[in-house]
C-alpha cells in the first residue's frame, strides 16, 4: 500500500528482540494525528525504538532515513509514548 499524510508511523527497529518475537510492542494506534504506543518491557535495560512518520518517508530514491527514537526505560512494564 502506499504511504499517505495520515498513515501511522513506521516501525523500523527495536532493540528489544532477545526472542525475535516482538513482542514488546503491544499497539500503535493512530487516532488522526496522535500515535500512542503501548509498550510491555521487563528486561533491565532501556528499549529504544526508532521510528518514521509516514509523511516524512522519503522513498527508495532518497538519501539516508531521518527516524526518531523514544526510550523506554529498564523495568517500566507497561509503559506508554505518544509518537
Amino acid at each position: 500500500p502506499e504511504l499517505g499524510e495520515d498513515s501511522p508511523p513506521l516501525l523500523l527497529w527495536t532493540n528489544g528482540h532477545f526472542s525475535m518475537g516482538g513482542t514488546e510492542v503491544l499497539s500503535w494506534p493512530t487516532n488522526g494525528e496522535t500515535t500512542t504506543a503501548l509498550f510491555r518491557w521487563e528486561w533491565n535495560r532501556p528499549l529504544q525504538i526508532r521510528y518514521v512518520h509516514a509523511r516524512d518517508f522519503p522513498g527508495e530514491a532518497a538519501g539516508p532515513l531521518a527516524y526518531t527514537e523514544v526510550t523506554v526505560p529498564a523495568l517500566a512494564g507497561l509503559c506508554s509514548k505518544q509518537l
